[in-house]
């Protein structure tokens, strides 16, 4: 019995070579399109073959690179966070405060705080 969808089969290198390979072909026939070489029947239907036989490789890259980015940008902004936190510590620290998480809510001041009675 299966719970959800069958993961994708690894990706070999001969799978990657193929579609690249595809790839520069459907360029070199974009080019002669340009130049009104090719037919816009004959470059359709050259780009839909390319996706019915390189789509789920494509769309796995896609994702891949998704992913990487996202593990990238979220480690960046741990960084920025506790950049933020060390510099708000010191900042506190100079001025006699508590220290105060980055994330914590702001705390409500008193008039003693802005110099009222």
């Amino acid at each position: 019995m299966s719970t959800g969808p069958e993961p994708p089969p690894p990706l070999d290198r001969a799978t990657a070579d193929a579609a690249l390979a595809d790839l520069n072909a459907l360029r070199e026939l974009l080019q002669r399109a340009g130049r009104s070489e090719v037919g816009p029947a004959q470059m359709t239907g050259a780009m839909r073959d390319y996706w019915h036989d390189h789509g789920p490789l494509v769309r796995r890259a896609a994702s891949a690179a998704g992913e990487q980015l996202r593990l990238q940008a979220l480690s960046e902004l741990y960084k920025w966070r506790d950049q933020l936190s060390t510099q708000l510590e010191a900042r506190n620290a100079a001025l006699g405060r508590r220290p105060q998480s980055p994330t914590a809510p702001a705390e409500a001041h008193s008039d003693a705080d802005h110099g009222g009675a």
